[in-house]
């Protein structure tokens, strides 16, 4: 299987990329908040998955690794094609699906169109505490300082994560630590 792919764009449309590698040229459908930071004539390292179907072979393109296994957890969810996990990766960043799946509220998702409220609970039932391997970037230091003090408490960190999705992200560390305290002392 594919998983990168290094070359030039070469063409872009309203979903996808053409790419090309040597001297073949790959149609990638991406998700829209990263195609619209690309141009012609780009270099890019783009992660891959390709998706086989009996009619059909189609490259998805994600800008890092995370993107791409969140792709992968989100599609093997009855209900999710891999359409509508792009459309997910078009409209919300990682860290803003892997928060709103662990807070278990359907109203923490944006608005992504072709998914509705039941394919959401869904996902929030079997996704839920399923993100270890998915690495969350952009965390403030005081963000990961506190889930590491927290961890050293002996708290695991799928309450962790779940606590520290709900607090606002522009508390410092001992205001974090604090708070989620409160919320875990409770459980």
């Amino acid at each position: 299987m594919i998983n990168t792919l290094k070359g030039q764009i070469a063409d872009i449309d309203d979903r996808s990329i053409t790419l090309n590698v040597g001297d073949i040229g790959y149609e990638v459908l991406l998700p829209l908040s990263y195609l619209l930071q690309l141009k012609s004539g780009d270099i890019v390292n783009v992660f891959i998955h390709t998706h086989v179907r009996e009619d059909q072979f189609t490259l998805f393109g994600f800008e890092n690794k995370a993107e791409k296994d969140l792709f992968r957890k989100l599609i093997n969810v009855s209900g999710i094609g891999p359409r509508s996990a792009l459309a997910m990766l078009s409209v919300a960043t990682v860290q803003n699906i892997v928060r709103a799946i662990e807070s278990g509220e359907v109203n923490n998702f944006p608005k992504i169109p072709g998914v509705g409220k039941k394919t959401l609970e869904k996902l929030i039932v079997e996704l839920r505490g399923k993100f270890d391997n998915i690495i969350i970037t952009n965390e403030s230091d005081d963000i990961k300082n506190a889930r590491l003090a927290l961890e050293t408490l002996g708290y695991n960190s799928r309450d962790i994560s779940t606590v520290l999705s709900t607090l606002h992200p522009d508390l410092d560390m001992n205001s974090i630590i604090r708070e989620a305290l409160k919320v875990l002392s409770k459980a």
